[in-house]
């Protein structure tokens, strides 16, 4: 595979420049779909090989972890029912 042997070259991405409500543009990069699959490849590879060296009460860009469970996580060990 191209990959694994260290020798795939993700392709320059294309800048579009959005116009924004109140003026003025913001660029937007659009990725080559292929580029967009191998970036998909190596997060899930790279989380599954790193997501169980987090501790359970860590809730940072993880699968099913978001700002409402970290506050409940939070209600449950400070008020206990």
């Amino acid at each position: 595979m191209i990959i694994l042997s260290g020798k795939f070259k993700f392709s320059p991405s294309r800048r579009v420049d959005i116009p924004k409500s109140r003026g003025g543009t913001r660029p937007l990069d659009i990725r080559n779909p292929r580029d967009k699959l191998v970036m998909t490849a190596i997060s899930m590879v790279l989380r599954e090989h790193f997501d169980s060296m987090f501790l359970r009460s860590r809730h940072g860009f993880r699968p099913n972890k978001r700002c409402h469970t970290a506050l409940k996580h939070i209600r449950l060990e400070k008020f206990p029912t």
